[in-house]
């Protein structure tokens, strides 16, 4: 072997090395960068998913904390639909508070019944 072909022999060699380190360079940065992005939109999520929690903790605080409301509610509003004994209830409800009455009326409604149909009006002394 000739000193002049090993020298070319070691140039394309060494150009050889050096292509494969720009690429390797190239492969490595997009490998990077790409998993640079994942690592963005897993801590986007990450954030997002602690705020759900925090206003789902504090959604249960709500709920805790309105309980009682609804435990009146539900004492208060009747649970069937009965027009008369809803009149009742209300007329009993106003006299154990000292509250006078002068009407009571219902929105018209086809709920099991013929539309158009108002309840009797009342009044508590």
């Amino acid at each position: 072997m000739t000193p002049r072909r090993l020298y070319f022999g070691l140039v394309g060699l060494l150009l050889l090395l050096l292509i494969g380190l720009v690429a390797g360079t190239y492969g490595a940065n997009n490998l990077l960068t790409a998993k640079a992005n994942q690592l963005t939109n897993l801590k986007v999520k990450t954030l997002a998913l602690e705020q759900e929690s925090i206003n789902l903790a504090q959604a249960k605080k709500e709920i805790a904390k309105n309980q009682p409301l609804e435990q009146i509610a539900q004492t208060i509003v009747p649970q069937d639909k009965d027009q008369a004994e809803a009149v009742r209830e209300i007329v009993k409800i106003a006299s154990d508070n000292n509250v006078k009455l002068a009407s009571i009326t219902f929105p018209a409604s086809t709920l099991g019944g013929t539309p158009g149909i108002s309840a009797p009006s009342s009044a508590a002394t």
